[in-house]
């Protein structure tokens, strides 16, 4: 029975040759489409999945909202809210901040500008990048040492070993040496992340002649801030809180320069890590 289905098919494709390939080429096109689409689609429903306990780690960002302006989201915050939000909230297991500029980066005669992110010493707890050599302590224990990516290794020390070897980063204007004490895999594709150098975050590397630095001023947004929670933290709770906060922990010359409760100019919020790419 199926052979003689099978032959009568046969025979009328041949019979409607046109018709047949325009309808086989049709499903051919839908089909392939339909596939690309899938891994399109799933492809940036992956992004950030793979970091471990990502469904804990969350972005602090901030809504401003000027009287008079439509308000503004932004994705960095304050560097002094890490060591408020260490203080105030027992469920957060770990604050993190990342502070990336552009640096002129020189090895030898070779200078490039580079992105080189600046990075608390508890940086890897929250983002556990696999190292191929030296280690995640190594590179964030202290002042004068660098991380760097695998093909940043290659770009500049070729087939060579880049461990222990120096790296010059331009600094506000001062040239500074640093010791590769790492190299990292490059991260994957699907991660909102751009990490090729990451360095200490060092507060005598960013003071003004006067002794200040933006890593005191509340007024000065200029870090991203991630927060790790323990398991089964209330977040929702905690986020709801956050006006009160900030309210609660910012200086009074704030308050006086803005001529508002922070609260009412800087609305903070939490974005969960999986969904900052597509946010």
């Amino acid at each position: 029975m199926f052979k003689n289905y099978l032959a009568t098919a046969v025979r009328n494709l041949f019979r409607n040759r046109l018709y047949a390939t325009i309808n086989i080429g049709g499903l051919a096109v839908g089909l392939a489409a339909c596939i690309l689409i899938f891994i399109f689609v799933r492809n940036e429903m992956s992004y950030d999945n793979f970091w471990v306990d990502a469904e804990n780690i969350y972005l602090l960002e901030m809504e401003v909202g000027v009287p008079g302006r439509l308000p503004e989201t932004f994705a960095i915050t304050s560097a002094p809210i890490k060591a408020a939000l260490e203080k105030d909230y027992a469920e957060i297991l770990e604050v993190t901040r990342l502070f990336p500029a552009q640096l002129v980066v020189s090895q030898g005669e070779t200078n490039f500008f580079e992105q080189v992110t600046f990075a608390d010493e508890n940086f890897f707890e929250i983002f556990e990048v696999p190292f191929v050599m030296g280690s995640p302590e190594a590179v964030l224990g202290d002042t004068a040492s660098i991380g760097i990516s695998e093909a940043m290794a290659e770009k500049y020390f070729g087939a060579d070993n880049a461990i222990n070897q120096t790296i010059n980063l331009t600094v506000r204007g001062a040239e500074k040496t640093f010791r590769v004490a790492g190299v990292f895999s490059d991260l994957p594709q699907n991660t909102h992340l751009a990490l090729d150098m990451i360095v200490l975050l060092n507060r005598a590397d960013f003071l003004s002649p006067d002794g200040t630095t933006f890593l005191d001023d509340w007024g000065n947004t200029t870090v991203y801030t991630y927060i790790k929670f323990l398991h089964g933290a209330d977040v929702a709770s905690l986020e709801a809180e956050l006006d009160a906060f900030i309210d609660r922990n910012a200086p009074q010359s704030l308050v006086d320069t803005i001529g508002f409760q922070v609260s009412e100019v800087l609305h903070h919020y939490l974005t969960p890590l999986v969904t900052i790419y597509l946010g």
